[in-house]
């Protein structure tokens, strides 16, 4: 009896196949909404899941079988969908919303590989602009695949879609229409700040940690625009001061953003990267890095190490890129790049791994790194009415990467 059971749920699950949704009306929830609340209701808000769990992949083995399923883009497609559905405005939590809601979630996925099932539980908090929360709800919900050959994206995100839905149902019947409406008629909230995303965040680790260093002696420095690209909040750790920052321009093509420290936190820098663009490298010619690698977190000052260049082009296609020989790991990225005479060669804008070239091994060079070239960063300066200095006076390679430490400092991004 329990073998034919098994095999008409099989059968039944095979032909309930979760069908790809495109608009929020098409997800059914347990809740029904308030019929005195009109949806799209007319009132800013504003959403926010960690970054980790926006880009988290899921996977699960089961011998010999192995499965991974991006279940951080399921749930921000879920996210976008139904607040785009029930809200006339909304947007994800970032620097210069005003909200008069937020809406905070967690989720944790689960997969049960028999039927194909795909399950969600999600965490949902509601405060208002001043972080005061106003509703706090945990649900589950699931949705089938129809079993081990089905759509388990689509499973996933109707999980997702569901589980969203229901509890921002569950959150407007407990506000009800006359909270609503009060709020939609209050004047319109303030501008969210760093503060606001600091005391929003609390204790939030860091979603990617590297380096950056300072160009002038405002109190701006430069870094690789892919560790900040996208961040709710980026500070910096010189020496042992931890201060806010403003990202002040990027270019994502050349992977170089600037940063500045705000008002309340303005110094001038010890001392500050001098930038000639008409500085000449050359292959074989001796340069070094300073970083705060990841693998050493709590080291108090920057980590030099010594490098030689490998190749470099300044034409349209290679983007002054410069190509450089050393092992380079986490949290180097941005990073100067410097000449043993203390002159600013480039930027450290990405690493590779060992041997993830194929000319790697047989050109016998341990790692090949990207770094983007002096030129190239004094356009971009340019380009944004950056002042920096070019003197220099020559030093020894001592003397050089001593500066080289006291300019360069760690870079956080909070998202």
């Amino acid at each position: 009896m329990r073998i034919f059971l098994s095999i008409l749920t099989v059968l039944f699950l095979a032909g309930c196949n979760t069908v790809p949704i495109n608009n929020f009306q098409d997800v059914k929830t347990s809740s029904k909404l308030n019929p005195d609340i009109k949806i799209p209701a007319n009132l800013p808000v504003a959403y926010y899941a960690k970054h980790r769990e926006l880009t988290h992949t899921f996977e699960y083995e089961y011998t010999p079988r192995r499965w991974v399923f991006n279940t951080g883009e399921q749930f921000k497609s879920a996210l976008d969908l139904t607040f785009q559905g029930m809200f006339s405005d909304a947007e994800p939590l970032k620097l210069g919303n005003k909200p008069k809601l937020i809406f905070s979630f967690s989720a944790k996925p689960e997969f049960e590989r028999l039927f194909g099932i795909t399950s969600v539980t999600l965490r949902t908090t509601v405060s208002d602009r001043e972080g005061n929360e106003i509703f706090k709800t945990q649900v589950e919900e699931s949705s089938t695949s129809g079993g081990l050959s089905g759509d388990y994206d689509a499973a996933f995100k109707f999980a997702y879609a569901k589980a969203v839905k229901e509890s921002v149902i569950q959150s407007l019947n407990h506000l009800g229409a006359q909270q609503l409406e009060s709020l939609t008629n209050a004047p319109a909230a303030k501008t969210f700040t760093q503060n606001d995303v600091q005391r929003f965040l609390g204790d939030t680790k860091p979603s990617s940690i590297g380096t950056g260093f300072f160009i002038n002696q405002s109190g701006q420095l430069i870094t690789a625009s892919h560790l900040v690209n996208s961040c709710l909040l980026t500070k910096i750790k010189d020496k042992d001061q931890v201060y806010n920052t403003n990202i002040r321009a990027q270019s994502r093509i050349l992977n170089i953003a600037l940063l500045e420290l705000t008002e309340d936190n303005q110094r001038n820098p010890v001392s500050f990267a001098r930038l000639n663009p008409e500085i000449i490298t050359a292959p074989e010619q001796e340069i070094f890095t300073a970083s705060y690698p990841v693998i050493n977190a709590f080291m108090p000052d920057a980590k030099i190490k010594k490098s030689k260049i490998y190749s470099q082009s300044d034409t349209a296609d290679s983007i002054g890129k410069l190509e450089y020989l050393a092992k380079a790991g986490s949290g180097t990225s941005g990073g100067p790049i410097v000449t043993f005479d203390g002159k600013l060669a480039g930027m450290v804008i990405r690493s590779v791994s060992e041997g993830s070239l194929q000319t790697t091994k047989v050109a016998g060079k341990p790692s090949v790194n990207i770094g983007l070239s002096s030129k190239m960063i004094s356009q971009f300066l340019d380009r944004n009415n950056v002042l920096y200095s070019a003197e220099k006076q020559p030093a020894d390679f001592a003397t050089a990467s001593q500066e080289a430490i006291n300019y360069t400092a760690r870079v956080f991004c909070y998202k």
